[in-house]
């Protein structure tokens, strides 16, 4: 189940980025634009990646559609999914910039994450 109040900061955030890159970035003059560009491109990969779930929210088991897969074929990468994404959802002109903020999204996340792992972390982390 998703969380609509993490869901809604993570966007709020994204949007913050956007406005803040506004002077020097491909968004300019756009910004109410770029959000709902980046919001459509967010809610096609939750569509595609709930596509992969095993059994539907509902609870009746049944056959996924798994569309990524059907379209990508088997190991598609994060990256791969993200353009998937974003080619169905925006218009073309839209598509790299869309991507160019989710990858730089990711990078900053993982760099959270190694930043937060403490020496003692990472002994247990490297033990696994």
């Amino acid at each position: 189940m998703i969380c609509v109040r993490n869901l809604d900061r993570r966007l709020t955030e994204l949007e913050r980025r956007i406005l803040e890159k506004n002077a020097e970035g491909p968004f300019e003059g756009e910004a109410s634009e770029a959000f709902k560009q980046l919001r459509a491109c967010l809610n096609e990969i939750g569509h595609l990646k709930a596509s992969c779930a095993r059994s539907p929210g509902s609870g009746a088991r049944g056959p996924s559609q798994n569309i990524p897969r059907q379209i990508l074929g088997p190991g598609y990468s994060y990256s791969d999914l993200w353009r998937l994404a974003a080619e169905r959802a925006v218009p073309e002109e839209w598509v790299e910039p869309c991507l160019s903020y989710l990858h730089e999204a990711w990078d900053m996340s993982a760099q959270r994450r190694a930043a937060s792992l403490t020496p003692d972390a990472m002994v247990e982390w490297e033990s696994f």
